[in-house]
């Protein structure tokens, strides 16, 4: 039979091997995706165009909505720092929902840059560690 001393250290380390449990079990790891337009000036961004994420299995996890992109609007079109570890990043133009791109990713961060206009554009994956770098070629 437990006396009252042994009882408090089996609760002691009860709420200690909870608390290790938690640290380490729950942990999230976050990544960072990004779009930019117009870093890349030979082919400047026109247009209105849908940007989410989803977990890679239909289901949405982040919607942007639809977002307009010019030369005169920042470089960076789309940023989300708390993407999990596993994720896709959709883009289509407003006026053709059926032309959706995406790229998938797995335990990484991601650039992409979107250029053109929404007839004819590109929707590229760049070198993360050259992301927002003024260059026509990443």
């Amino acid at each position: 039979m437990f006396t009252m001393q042994d009882s408090s250290s089996v609760s002691r380390n009860l709420i200690f091997i909870i608390f290790i449990i938690f640290l380490f079990d729950l942990r999230v790891q976050s990544y960072n995706t990004t779009i930019i337009t117009n870093g890349d000036n030979c082919d400047p961004c026109v247009g209105i165009f849908h940007v989410y994420v989803t977990d890679c299995n239909g289901s949405v996890i982040r919607d942007a909505g639809k977002r307009s992109c010019s030369f005169f609007d920042p470089t960076v079109f789309f940023n989300w720092e708390e993407a999990p570890d596993l994720y896709c990043v959709h883009l289509y133009p407003q006026t053709h929902p059926p032309r959706n791109r995406y790229f998938g990713y797995r335990s990484t961060d991601s650039c992409m840059i979107l250029a053109g206009d929404e007839e004819t554009w590109h929707f590229e994956q760049r070198d993360v560690a050259n992301c927002i770098k003024d260059s026509c070629k990443g």
